[in-house]
């Protein structure tokens, strides 16, 4: 008997992350056909979907019309947004939109695309942090940098709205700071408000990725970041993208991470992707959610286990059934992922 295929889209197709995702729903299923959009028409030539359209930007007073009009055209049952921006445009119009979505309340999305609100919140509710202070003035800096310093420690400048660690530094004097700041202000007319500095953190790099429905975790799996693309290149001697990454059953990371996405919302759904990183004290402090998508080394936790996380995001948003539930021991130690430009990611045990 014909079945018809379930069509979805996955926005930002062609990049590495989307393309990641792409793969790894091929490798689970064989019942989906992915429509891929993007902004940018050069990279849409790099898609791996089986059909591809370019969209307005987000903030288009377009992108809504245009999105909706590609659904009802290619009958999509399902929408998977790519990047923060596409995220936080489709859950402040997920109203709007007509198609089946896995997402965290737009107020959550809020919360965790400001990192130092986010911060705050965390704090409040009694989690371990990166000592964080905002600067709304250049003034602000000398009493910032005071404020968030550690012994001998330097301290994290970064801005509180990017992702990729975009406009982030390690700083050992506020001088460092303020050139920093100022040179972003004027070279790339990111305004002195978006940045923030922390306190730097100087133990183990983590990245913790869950699924949730209805206010239940269903599937989270964690890897420790072991290297870094450019790591020599970049002025942070680190990036968030690792070359090398290991899955960690660590309790403390897996246990934190969890009571992190109960703070943050009450009924959650959709992905929580978590960072953290240990301060001196060897406990792990998040220092960033990128919420509603999957993160860009989602093969470490798709391709390895008895569980594909891209399957399982799927089978909930189309109402299928789902078995399991609160699974964070679908983890292999030995299992490493290992990346490079312009070759796929490799997983191998070691």
């Amino acid at each position: 008997m014909f079945r018809r295929k379930k069509r979805i889209i996955v926005s930002g197709a062609g990049s590495g992350g989307h393309n990641n995702i792409i793969r790894d729903i091929r490798a689970a299923r064989s019942d989906v056909f992915i429509v891929g959009t993007n902004i940018d028409k050069f990279t849409l030539k790099l898609s791996n979907a089986d059909k591809d359209y370019l969209l307005p930007p987000v903030d288009s007073t377009s992108y809504v019309k245009k999105l909706n009009a590609l659904i009802e055209a290619e009958r999509i049952d399902g929408l998977v947004p790519g990047g923060d921006r596409e995220v936080s445009a489709v859950a402040e119009n997920r109203e709007k939109i007509r198609a089946p979505i896995l997402l965290p309340r737009k107020e959550t999305v809020r919360l965790c695309q400001d990192k130092y609100a986010l911060n705050r919140h965390l704090e409040k509710c009694g989690m371990k942090i990166a000592h964080s202070s905002a600067i709304k003035d250049i003034s602000d800096v000398y009493s910032a940098f005071k404020e968030v310093k550690k012994d001998g420690a330097m301290v994290w400048c970064r801005i509180r709205d990017s992702s990729g660690s975009m406009g982030s530094l390690p700083v050992k004097n506020a001088e460092h700071a303020k050139f920093w700041i100022e040179y972003w202000r004027d070279m790339r007319s990111v305004n002195t408000n978006r940045f923030m500095l922390c306190e730097y953190l100087p133990g183990r790099d983590y990245a913790f990725q869950s699924i949730w429905k209805d206010g239940e975790l269903v599937i989270g799996k964690a890897c420790e970041r072991l290297s870094y693309f450019f790591a020599k290149n970049m002025p942070a001697g680190s990036s968030s993208t690792p070359k090398v990454a290991r899955l960690t059953s660590n309790k403390n990371v897996i246990d934190t991470c969890i009571e992190t996405v109960k703070f943050v919302d009450d009924n959650p759904n959709g992905i929580f992707s978590i960072d953290l990183k240990e301060n001196r004290e060897g406990e792990p402090c998040v220092t960033e959610i990128n919420v509603g998508r999957f993160c860009m080394i989602t093969p470490i936790f798709d391709l390895t286990g008895k569980y594909n996380m891209a399957d399982i995001y799927l089978r909930l948003m189309f109402g299928e059934e789902v078995k399991i539930k609160n699974m964070v021991t679908d983890i292999d130690e030995n299992m490493y992922l290992i990346r490079d430009l312009d070759i796929l990611p490799t997983l191998a045990r070691l």
